[in-house]
Parts: structure tokens; sequence; C-alpha cells
């Protein structure tokens, strides 16, 4: 009977156990299903987000951001509307999307080295040199040679009226004001094509002219044509003929010389008293011939006056002139250095401590000074480069005073080489 209890007893302990641990089992996974497999559930959602987010990241690495982020992106940046119109799907995806180099930066690097390349190119520079002719660079306080300041444009005028023998009754010509233009609509290739920076300018001139009618007819002509262009990706076409053979007068007469490739102007004005006769009633040999034809071969010597208002226009200074300038100054700062340290190795082998010698050390002390200055400065007016409404004309003054005052430094320098030499 004690055997039987003891065996009962033993049973029921072995339930309760079985028992107590499905209980356990049950509450484990309970907790399991309840918290434990939601957690998975949320790491494994992380996961395939922190997936698809490391994915779009190299992606953006290599290949940028698409057309329509692009669009949003640019609409809260600082970024020029005029350039966003002109950029399309097609053009962005082709200029801005990287499918070939294992990285946007190599991209990037690659893009860099071909624009380096073009701009360098000889294809790029005959294209800047037509673009300076047709719309030069106009600054009141330039003396560079590649600018047009007063006087230079002064002699221009007076070199075309020249070229097609021409009086005026402008004793003296001079720049009375230089306008900004508000609407460039009116020229044609300005609308698909932003070669210059936004600004430019006119200078009016009102004139009155007496000469030949033939003289005054290929003025005209001239007038209509000289701005008469097209633009692509690759060249600048300018028009050209054969009515006007000779060239502006201080321009030299190439084979290929074409007298339209010069200042874009314009003529709003024409008053006359005289008149052009257009019959050809008593020699029938004329009927076929133009106006234009008809005066050069009946009428060609015979006097007119005319009055005239004509706009020459201008661009204002382009922010890679100045940025090329500042440039020149940054590497005027480095040679500098480098000159005053090879002075200061020159003097330190001299034999003899002349008053020359010591006169040298003080002015490379104070070209030294100077020199850190101007370098601060110099970084300061490339910061005011980059600002939105800087006044570019102010700015250039500005820098072409610091470009001044870095060529009288190299002319000193020059001279205290020229008097170590004499030691």
């Amino acid at each position: 009977m004690p055997i039987k209890k003891k065996q009962k007893n033993k049973k029921n302990s072995t339930i309760t156990v079985f028992t107590f641990n499905m209980i356990v089992i049950l509450l484990l996974l309970s907790l399991f299903i309840l918290n434990i497999l939601p957690s998975f559930n949320s790491i494994e959602e992380k996961k395939n987000e922190l997936y698809d987010v490391i994915t779009e990241k190299n992606k953006l690495l290599k290949e940028w951001i698409n057309f329509a982020d692009f669009k949003k992106f640019s609409t809260w940046n600082d970024v020029d509307r005029t350039l966003l119109w002109k950029i399309d799907n097609s053009f962005y995806t082709k200029n801005f999307i990287n499918r070939k180099f294992p990285s946007y930066k190599e991209f990037l690097s690659n893009k860099q080295e071909k624009i380096h390349e073009e701009i360098n190119s000889d294809k790029f520079k005959e294209k800047q040199e037509k673009i300076k002719k047709i719309l030069p660079t106009y600054s009141e306080f330039s003396v560079l040679e590649s600018d047009l300041n007063n006087p230079r444009f002064i002699s221009y005028i007076e070199a075309l009226f020249e070229t097609f023998n021409l009086e005026s009754n402008i004793k003296e010509i001079w720049i009375s004001e230089v306008l900004p233009i508000e609407d460039k609509s009116w020229i044609s290739w300005q609308k698909n094509n932003d070669l210059t920076d936004k600004e430019i300018f006119y200078t009016p001139l009102n004139v009155s002219i007496l000469w030949q009618k033939k003289d005054i007819l290929e003025f005209l002509h001239y007038a209509k044509n000289v701005w008469d262009l097209s633009l692509n990706e690759d060249d600048i076409s300018i028009y050209s003929d054969n009515e006007i053979k000779k060239p502006i007068e201080w321009e030299e007469n190439t084979e290929d010389y074409n007298i339209y490739e010069n200042q874009i102007m314009e003529i709003l004005r024409v008053e006359t008293l005289d008149y052009l006769d257009s019959s050809t009633e008593y020699n029938s040999n004329y009927k076929d011939l133009s106006l234009y034809e008809l005066v050069k071969k009946t009428q060609a010597k015979e006097g007119f006056k005319m009055d005239l208002s004509i706009n020459f226009y201008m661009r204002g200074i382009p922010s890679y002139k100045i940025k090329e300038l500042i440039d020149s100054m940054e590497q005027d700062v480095i040679d500098i250095g480098i000159d005053t340290s090879e002075l200061r190795k020159e003097i330190k082998n001299a034999e003899v401590e002349s008053w020359n010698i010591v006169l040298a050390i003080k002015k490379i002390d104070t070209v030294d000074g100077v020199m850190k200055i101007i370098e601060k400065d110099i970084k300061k007016l490339e910061t005011n480069l980059i600002k939105k409404d800087i006044n570019k004309e102010k700015l250039y003054k500005e820098i072409l005073d610091y470009h001044n005052k870095i060529d009288n430094i190299k002319s000193i320098l020059k001279e205290i080489s020229r008097s170590l030499a004499t030691e």
C-alpha cells in the first residue's frame, strides 16, 4: 500500500512539473509572440529601410539626384531661374547623370577636365574673340587692352565714321551716359544663348552726317547687318558679303576679314530732307535693280545729309573676367613671395653690408608686410564676387586698384634686384 501511494505521489508530482513547464512555455511563447516577434519584424523593416537608404545613397553618390528632385531642390535654393528654364529632362540626364564612372566625384572630375580643355581650345578662344568684338566689355575705369573704356570707345566711333568717309557735325565725341537695358529680347541670339553676364548696356549717340550717297548707303547697309548673327553650341556664324570690302580704319585687312564682326549698333531714328531718286523712267537698263544698287550706279557721288540716333551696345564686366583677375593676383602674391625670398638669400650671401643692402632689407620688409594685407584683401574680393547683389563695376575698380599696387610692387622688387646687382 505505501508503494502505491508513493507511486501516486510521484505521478502527481510529474504532472505538476509538466503542467508548470507548459505554463512557463506558454507564457514565454506569448511573450515572444506579443513582444519579441514584433520587435524582430520591426528590426527586419528597419533593416530593409536601411538597405533602401544605403542603396539610394550609393546611387546618389554614383549617379546624382534625378531631374524631378533637382527641380524641387532648385525652388528653395538660390538658383538662377533663367538657367532652370533652359534645362529639360533630356539635357539634365545627358549632362548631369553619371552612367559611366564608378563615382560622381570621378564624373565631375572628368567634366572639369573636359571644360578646361574646351576653354583652352583654339575654337573656344576664337569664339570668345568674336563675342568681344560684337559685344565688347565696357568699364569706365579699365586700363586693360581687352576692355572698352571711354577713350577706346570714342576712337572706335571716330574710326567707324572715317571708314565710310562720313563727315559729322560732332566736333568731339564723348560718352554722356551708359544705360542698362531692361528688355533684352531685341537681341535674337540672346534668347537661347547666355554667353555673357546679364548686364547689357547701351550708349546713345545723336549725330548729323553729310557726305556722298554711296557712303551713306554703305554705312546704313553696315549698320543693318553688323549684328546679324546666329549661334549654336559649336560656332558663331556672322553675316558676311562682298558689298563692303574695306576694313574699319584701325583693323588689319586680312584674307578672312569680315567688317560685320564688330560692335553691335542699332539705328533708332533717321531723318533727312534729301531724297534717294528711285526713278528708272529714263533708263530701262536699271529697272530690275534694287534701290541700293540703283543709287550706287546713278547717284553715288551726290551729297546727302541725314540725322541719326544710334545706340551702341556693350556688356558689363563678366564675372569670369573678374575671377581671372583675382586668380592672376593670387598667383602674383605667390610669385612676389618667392622673389622676396630669393632677394633675402642674395642679401645674406653678400660679403659687405652696404647702405644699399640696408635699404633693400627695409624695402623687402615693407613689401612682405604690404603683400600680407593685399593677400587678405584679395580673399575678401573673391568672397564679394559671389554675392548676389554686388556692384560689379565698383568691385572691378577696386580689383584694378590692387592690380596697379601689385604692378608697383613688382617694379620696386626689380629696382631692388638691380641695386643689389651693383654690389
